[in-house]
């Protein structure tokens, strides 16, 4: 009998480089966070498995729709979407690059050094004199190519421009409006853009390398959502525009933003990737395949479909059913993307799968946190969103230092409407409490909400499809009128006062708002107009033609968000989350340089 391959039988992936993301994602069962103890043939420590102990105690495989595979927890019926450890590891690794110092390499993209770095690969360089600043210069050996570790300020021309620039791009002036302003050409414009991204880097890397060490709290408040966003048909026989996916999380209280990410990966070859992937062995589960977290024309092709309904249910719980359908009906539940004949794939750099996105984005997350004594996420209803917080949070779920919610609102709403809702708030208040809300103090106003909560606690809503048991949440405002809120990592309980607490604080708002003012402020973040259409086929007035330019302009905002522009009290949001004593000039962004 010939040896037996490992990668042959291998039946579901393995852990990579501590990431493991396979597992039971409902907190209630015994199984939460405990990962498949067979994922092949042999033992997690190697060794062949006896007979008749083939099959895993805890799990089972369910379905294999276009590629796709769910592990069914035998203990609560529960599925989830199979992942590949490693595409996570991938990802999280691509969104975390701007954490690692830069190091120097040849900067020839076509080379096969160009991403060995100098400090850890002499052997494929040599030094070649110097610049006439006195920089090094050195020489790759593999395409003679010479280059030097000079700092980009020195050869920056006309540098009065770049702040100008800046507050051009955060403050909604088109491309060309700029360039007239600046009275500088395209190409100057978008030299500068990537010279003040560059700079931005290097500003965010030393400031959250200081939070990822020393920023500690009792507990943050956080909440997060999704954005999409369109980048235009550069090719009018082929109108089809490319649709990108961006997940963020900010800080409740503060405002602060700890990660916008988009599921653009700018570094990534199609041409290669598919070479690399058929020149692999055949696997029927995406999850085992190489380069698991990108999207391939095949897999493209594959998972087409029609445009989802786009009618808008009557009420917030018909919202609900209708998301947790349109979401039972996909191979993969916690896959976002909707694929039709109005979208392709971009033509430079790969587009990842969105909800290796969002794992990503909450390990990041689960790093930079690992200070706080409590962390409380406020989650829009969105089962990758969800299982993607319990694959980065599990261990802190279980000891109680991390909890989540669900919370809906109706966003569908008038004006007039949503005066209306709030009205109809402090009637509820009076006639719950006795008194008019607008004379209690704020700490009555907390307290009568957390006890109208816990009365509401007693007859929990249950909708149609959805696993949850769903609260409404008695307060109006005018930014979240009417809303419910489903927790999902603790039980309800209406004699919890703890629970009544934490669902008092539920709110979208910190996300929103900083979605808000990213399309507010940044017109290729602006919400899509067309000049025409069918379908979904429109133009987007100012997107980008290149995806990689929401990368930058992401950065380049966020930045500009969290320790530049002041609130009504006068503060940041780094200054209210007490990483800042006070905001930070645009010049010390832009002529910073990297401590070593």
């Amino acid at each position: 009998m010939g040896k037996i391959s490992f990668s042959d039988t291998l039946r579901l992936p393995l852990p990579h480089d501590g990431v493991q993301v396979n597992f039971c994602k409902n907190p209630a069962c015994k199984n939460f966070a405990e990962p498949p103890l067979f994922s092949n043939r042999f033992d997690n420590e190697g060794l062949p498995l006896p007979a008749g102990s083939r099959t895993d105690p805890l799990y089972k495989k369910s379905g294999a729709s276009n590629g796709e595979c769910s592990l069914h927890c035998k203990e609560c019926d529960g599925y989830s979407a199979i992942k590949s450890n490693e595409g996570v590891k991938e990802e999280l690794d691509r969104i975390s690059a701007y954490l690692k110092p830069k190091e120097l390499s040849c900067p020839n993209e076509e080379c096969d050094n160009h991403k060995l770095p100098i400090s850890s690969n002499s052997t494929a360089y040599k030094k070649s004199g110097k610049t006439k600043s006195g920089s090094q210069r050195y020489q790759c050996l593999s395409c003679k190519k010479t280059f030097s570790d000079t700092n980009h300020r020195r050869s920056q021309r006309r540098s009065e421009v770049n702040k100008r620039l800046y507050l051009s791009i955060v403050n909604k002036v088109p491309v060309r409006r700029a360039c007239e302003m600046l009275e500088i050409a395209p190409d100057t414009y978008y030299r500068k853009l990537d010279f003040l991204h560059e700079q931005a880097l290097t500003y965010i890397r030393e400031r959250e390398l200081k939070l990822f060490e020393q920023f500690s709290s009792r507990r943050i408040y956080l909440s997060t959502d999704r954005q999409a966003h369109f980048s235009n048909w550069t090719n009018r026989k082929d109108k089809k525009n490319c649709e990108f996916h961006a997940i963020g999380t900010a800080c409740n209280r503060s405002g602060y933003v700890f990660g916008w990410h988009f599921n653009f990966d700018k570094n990534s070859n199609s041409q290669q990737v598919e070479e690399e992937i058929q020149s692999s062995p055949t696997q029927k589960l995406r999850a085992m395949r190489r380069h698991a977290r990108l999207w391939t024309e095949s897999d493209f092709e594959q998972l087409k479909r029609s445009s989802k309904n786009n009618s808008y249910p009557a009420s917030i719980t018909d919202d609900i059913e209708h998301q947790c359908l349109d979401e039972s009906k996909r191979g993969n539940q916690e896959q976002s993307e909707v694929i039709d004949d109005t979208i392709t794939l971009p033509s430079v750099g790969m587009q990842v799968h969105s909800d290796y996105t969002m794992y990503a984005h909450f390990h990041l997350l689960e790093k930079l946190l690992h200070n706080v004594d409590k962390v409380y996420f406020y989650l829009d209803q969105d089962t990758g969103i969800k299982n993607a917080f319990l694959s980065a949070f599990n261990s802190r779920v279980l000891d109680g230092s991390a909890d989540a919610f669900y919370v809906r609102v109706e966003k569908e709403l008038t004006v007039n409407q949503k005066e209306a809702k709030v009205a109809q708030w402090h009637r509820d208040f009076f006639d719950f409490a006795g008194f008019h809300f607008s004379s209690a103090t704020k700490a009555e106003q907390s307290l009568i909400l957390q006890q109208m909560l816990m009365k509401h606690m007693e007859k929990p809503l249950s909708i149609k499809g959805s696993t949850e048991k769903w609260l409404y949440y008695p307060k109006s405002t005018m930014a979240e009128p009417s809303k419910v809120v489903a927790p999902l990592t603790l039980p309800i309980d209406p004699h919890s006062k703890r629970l009544s607490a934490l669902i008092s604080n539920a709110s979208l708002h910190g996300i929103d708002r900083f979605f808000m003012q990213a399309r507010r402020r940044v017109n290729m973040f602006e919400r899509p107009f067309s000049s025409g259409t069918n379908n979904r086929r429109v133009w987007h007035g100012y997107s980008p033609y290149k995806p990689d330019m929401y990368l930058k302009l992401a950065d380049l905002y966020r930045l500009f968000y969290n320790f530049v522009s002041k609130g009504k009290d006068g503060k940041t949001p780094a200054m209210r989350l007490g990483i800042a004593k006070g905001a930070v000039s645009l010049e010390k962004i832009i002529y910073h340089s990297e401590t070593t």
